[in-house]
């Protein structure tokens, strides 16, 4: 009686552990070759997997993979992404992309530059501590993941950044249309936004860090290139000391020549 027990328990476990496992099976061994939609992405994964193009792509061929760099090969859509469960780092700068898919919950970092993009996804990947976005079409940001660590945003049409995370050490956001930046409470420790249409450093709230900027505007030039944290009046008084010690040594030389 006991060994009959035993028998049945040890059947409906296996039965029960094999319908558990059967629909991952079948995930995994699931054709997935017709959604790269896009010819040059798909041809990259085959590459990548290093299996010839006259065989199927299965999901799990592509579930545990953890970097994708797909960068300048003409590509026009990233569909088929999805599968790509495991994805920690994505290169597909310098194509020709006009929107992004959704991105993996893992990914990490995000490495799109140069591409169409008129938007990103609307949910960045709470994980991603890499974005480099410039050379895009892009008018706004989405909501930045809290462990955000470098953001390369420039050469957009960004009139405002959102939030800025409090993980944040590094920001590119030159040649935008920027009026005013506030970093108060973000640990930045370089920033560049050259050629926005901020008038002077004061239109920048709480940066202590290395500074590369250069304003540019009908009212006032002001070209501090990483000499730290100056406020126009500074420039100023440096401009006419200046002027004053090169002019008061010419004449120092002129009396020379002239007794």
């Amino acid at each position: 009686m006991k060994k009959r027990f035993i028998r049945a328990l040890a059947t409906t476990l296996t039965a029960a552990l094999l319908c558990a496992l059967l629909p991952l099976m079948a995930t995994a061994s699931a054709d997935i070759t017709g959604d790269f939609t896009d010819l040059k992405f798909r041809a990259r994964v085959y590459v990548l997997l290093e299996k010839p193009d006259t065989q199927p792509i299965y999901a799990g061929d592509v579930a545990g993979i953890e970097e994708l760099w797909v960068g300048t090969r003409g590509i026009r859509s990233l569909a088929g992404l999805e599968h790509f469960t495991g994805l920690k780092i994505l290169g597909c700068y310098a194509n020709e992309l006009t929107a992004l898919p959704d991105l993996p919950a893992g990914l990490e970092e995000l490495y799109c530059a140069n591409n169409k993009l008129a938007a990103l996804p609307a949910r960045l990947p709470a994980g991603l501590t890499h974005l480099s976005v410039s050379g895009n079409l892009l008018t706004a940001l989405p909501a930045l993941p809290a462990g955000l660590q470098i953001l390369w945003c420039g050469n957009n049409q960004l009139a405002a950044l959102p939030k800025l995370p409090s993980a944040l050490t590094r920001l590119y956001c030159e040649n935008n249309r920027l009026r005013s930046l506030d970093v108060r409470g973000v640990p930045l420790e370089y920033l560049e936004c050259t050629y926005n249409e901020m008038v002077g450093v004061t239109d920048i709230k709480g940066f202590v860090g290395k500074l590369s900027m250069l304003f540019d505007s009908d009212a006032f030039k002001f070209y501090p290139q990483n000499k730290g944290f100056w406020a126009p009046w500074e420039w100023w008084v440096q401009l006419v000391l200046e002027f004053v010690g090169f002019g008061w040594g010419w004449m120092r030389l002129l009396r020379l020549f002239w007794r």
